[in-house]
């Protein structure tokens, strides 16, 4: 068995698929509340859910006791019904060129796949499994480990060495992501960035915050593998 000496650690929303999952939040913490709350789509970008929480009860100018009581108790509540939320047909959208990509990367033994996402673990995999890309991820650094999506990376990185028994150097890991803060958590920890401009931000924006490289999409397989392959 050939061991991976290259780490790859994918964000999900609107890096791979856009899922409606934000709704579903929305739904929980106005169930907590007892009232509804604005969508601010803005805290969403790169956030990770425990600050994505606290950021809508700011921008809705609402108060309650103990934020992070109240954070830990939606995403409880999220958790226990995001799965039967996305499971119908039609409700996660794989982008163009995730599944081709995803599927030829498995097949490569120096690449090992993993995640870097907001998302709770139960929330990543809830979007993952429709399309059938759960089983690409064994492992990842999510949005239920910890607030600051910089301090994800290494997490990753350490579940990434356990699983294969190996290190991975920091100049073969890379960071592949939609937003601004997937290019900051890279740089943060001296790992290489593969910024797509797939979900919310344009490529100009992503490049002006200088990630190793900027490609519109994940169409294009060669040119991915060439980038990856460095």
């Amino acid at each position: 068995m050939i061991t991976p000496t290259k780490l790859l650690l994918f964000d999900i929303d609107g890096t791979m698929l856009k899922a409606p999952s934000g709704q579903v939040l929305l739904e929980v913490i106005s169930d907590q509340l007892g009232q509804s709350i604005d969508n601010q789509h803005e805290v969403y970008l790169g956030g990770t859910d425990l600050t994505v929480v606290p950021e809508l009860l700011e921008k809705n100018n609402i108060q309650v006791d103990d934020v992070d009581a109240f954070t830990q108790t939606v995403l409880q509540d999220y958790d226990q019904r995001v799965t039967s939320a996305l499971e119908a047909p039609g409700k996660v959208r794989l982008l163009e060129g995730t599944q081709a990509l995803v599927e030829h990367l498995n097949e490569l033994p120096q690449f090992a796949l993993g995640l870097v996402t907001g998302n709770t673990k139960v929330g990543a995999y809830a979007k993952l499994s429709p399309p059938g890309l759960a089983d690409y991820f064994k492992f990842g650094a999510f949005g239920d480990d910890h607030g600051n999506r910089d301090l994800l990376p290494p997490l990753a990185m350490q579940r990434a060495s356990k699983l294969h028994s190996t290190t991975f150097a920091s100049e073969n890991t890379w960071i592949i992501g939609d937003t601004l803060k997937d290019i900051r958590c890279a740089k943060a920890n001296g790992l290489r960035c593969l910024a797509v401009a797939s979900g919310w931000i344009d490529a100009q924006t992503l490049k002006d915050h200088q990630p190793d490289e900027v490609i519109d999409d994940l169409c294009d397989l060669e040119q991915v593998l060439k980038i990856l392959n460095r």
